[in-house]
């Protein structure tokens, strides 16, 4: 199963609550960090995207409203990140980029997170600490509506933690997991 939506729309949240209930779950963010933080890919891969090392994530950033680099480094990384992940064998998997990268082939069952497009970028300016990085960045994704077109699930990540939880609890239920202690949270 595959976890994916927007920036800020409360993956991590969701995949985690799959985790709490025992099923085996990693991140493509998490592989993207391993590659970044080995000193020997990250100078490689600095230097066929043909910026400097170390890397500048809020210059990279930037960069990434250009298609073209955009395209460059999801060549560079997805081949990565997909044998990683495959080699993992988790049960949930965090995709991100899911759509964007062409991998929906990948999954069997597909979990949308989704909120209102106001918070997600409220939440995204927060962490990037700028409306316009914010903005810039979710100018390089699908809109969640495309997403959702072909969701299995779709969890409404709006609400409280115990909304997202509850709905996330029905995904596990259908798709015959046992329920961990609810109370245990």
């Amino acid at each position: 199963m595959v976890v994916t939506g927007g920036a800020a729309t409360g993956k991590s949240t969701v995949t985690s609550r799959f985790a709490f209930h025992g099923l085996s779950t990693a991140s493509a963010d998490a592989v993207v960090g391993e590659l970044w933080a080995d000193p020997a890919s990250a100078t490689a891969l600095c230097g066929v995207l043909g910026l400097p090392y170390p890397i500048d994530r809020d210059a990279m950033r930037a960069r990434l409203i250009d298609p073209d680099f955009r395209e460059g480094v999801a060549n560079a990384l997805h081949p990565f990140v997909v044998e990683r992940l495959e080699s993992m064998q988790p049960q949930v998997v965090e995709i991100p980029l899911l759509f964007e990268a062409c991998l929906q082939s990948v999954a069997q069952n597909i979990v949308v997170t989704d909120c209102p497009v106001e918070l997600q970028l409220k939440r995204l300016t927060e962490r990037l600490g700028s409306e316009e990085k914010a903005r810039n960045l979710l100018a390089t994704q699908l809109p969640n509506a495309v997403r959702i077109a072909f969701a299995n699930w779709v969890v409404d990540t709006q609400n409280d933690l115990s909304s997202t939880y509850r709905q996330v609890d029905k995904v596990v239920a259908s798709l015959g997991f046992h329920l961990a202690d609810a109370d245990q949270c």
